[in-house]
């Protein structure tokens, strides 16, 4: 059964656990946003369509509440897309996708893990859809609800193969702190240009001509609310700036040799900024960020390196133990940070940023004794 929801939430108060999917646009417009929103109870399956109505008060409410479990797969898109766009912060999580991840699954995607548990076959012919776009097919509608419909018997499958390891409690520390995520603004990068492939070495003027298209397609994208690459691809500014690169400015006028090259009033748009680009100096290129994020880190000393070592090695060790992804159990910023304790302790490493509870019970000892076993370290 599938409907769509009005204002009427009668057949979802009364479930102590929901389904819960989104639709974005981002892989089709420049400003993504939530396009359709899919539930699921054990008896029946909605949608609610964002761009046709405004988001009811009651399912705001419901959302945020910390009486029920909304199961969600892979939820952080979702987390973020719902607090970017209306300002929820979901009231509990189970997010199935982490909860494979916790039980070392070999394949933690929606379609294999219902494969692998429940013997359910899904496509994802639709899930490179434009959202945005209405009305929404017949098969964009069947493909949403397939998202969901399942959710709740995988959670609950999941769930009691974790309470058998003693693991429930680490993804609920994860899912908490999941649930509390804050999309991060991400503002147009104009030095991005330089991060393509294929443009490095080239010349002066193929340089400029990369920067130029580069910095068109954004304005263009921006405009149209297209995905950049809808509007001009990585691939297709490499090949102008190499040909500009072997053939000087002449290359300008061969443009419709260039698969991908946009057509009408975009071409010619594009034409006249590359045209002008000679004129406009490539500036020199930022310093590299000396960290990824966070607070400033230390660079490791001769010793500290060799600590690091050590916490790889038996982070790869215990992650094997616990059929873990290595840098799911720590990862490699975690174990720079935990480097850096001269005199590690269990204490110090649970100040280290990015050491959670759960991390700390299952690595911490593993990693305190690597330190001291192998270099002595603490003595």
């Amino acid at each position: 059964m599938v409907q769509f929801l009005t204002d009427d939430l009668a057949g979802l108060r009364s479930w102590p656990r929901l389904a819960l999917d989104l639709e974005g646009s981002s892989f089709h417009r420049y400003h993504d946003r939530v396009c359709l929103l899919q539930l699921s109870t054990p008896e029946a399956n909605y949608l609610f369509d964002p761009l046709e109505n405004e988001l009811p008060a009651g399912l705001r409410a419901l959302f945020e509440s910390s009486e029920r479990t909304l199961v969600m797969h892979g939820a952080d898109y979702d987390v973020l897309s719902l607090r970017r766009d209306y300002g929820i912060v979901l009231g509990r999580i189970f997010d199935t996708m982490l909860a494979a991840r916790f039980l070392g699954a070999p394949a933690v995607g929606l379609q294999a893990l219902l494969a692998a548990e429940l013997g359910v076959e899904i496509g994802k012919a639709e899930q490179r859809s434009d959202w945005g776009r209405r009305p929404l097919s017949t098969e964009q509608l069947e493909y949403a609800v397939r998202d969901t419909v399942h959710l709740l018997p995988l959670a609950e499958r999941l769930e009691a193969k974790l309470v058998e390891v003693s693991r429930l409690a680490w993804l609920e520390e994860e899912c908490e702190l999941l649930r509390n995520k804050t999309p991060e603004l991400r503002p147009f990068d104009p030095e991005g240009w330089r991060q393509i492939k294929g443009i490095k070495g080239l010349s002066d003027l193929g340089l400029r001509a990369a920067r130029a298209a580069y910095l068109w397609r954004d304005e263009a994208a921006r405009r149209q609310d297209r995905a950049p690459f809808r509007v001009l691809g990585n691939e297709v500014i490499a090949l102008v700036a190499q040909r500009v690169t072997r053939e000087g400015p002449e290359a300008l006028g061969k443009l419709d040799r260039i698969r991908g090259i946009p057509k009408g009033a975009a071409r010619a748009s594009l034409l006249a900024a590359l045209r002008d680009s000679p004129s406009k100096p490539v500036p020199p290129a930022p310093p590299k960020k000396s960290h990824r994020g966070g607070s400033e880190r230390k660079t490791l000393d001769s010793e500290g390196k060799l600590r690091l070592l050590a916490l790889k090695a038996a982070r790869d060790l215990r992650a094997k133990e616990l059929a873990f992804e290595p840098g799911f159990l720590a990862p490699n910023a975690l174990l720079e940070g935990l480097a850096q304790e001269s005199k590690p302790s269990l204490e110090a490493f649970s100040e280290v940023e990015g050491m959670t509870r759960w991390r700390l019970e299952a690595f911490g000892d593993h990693g305190l004794r690597a330190l001291r076993d192998n270099l002595g370290a603490g003595r």
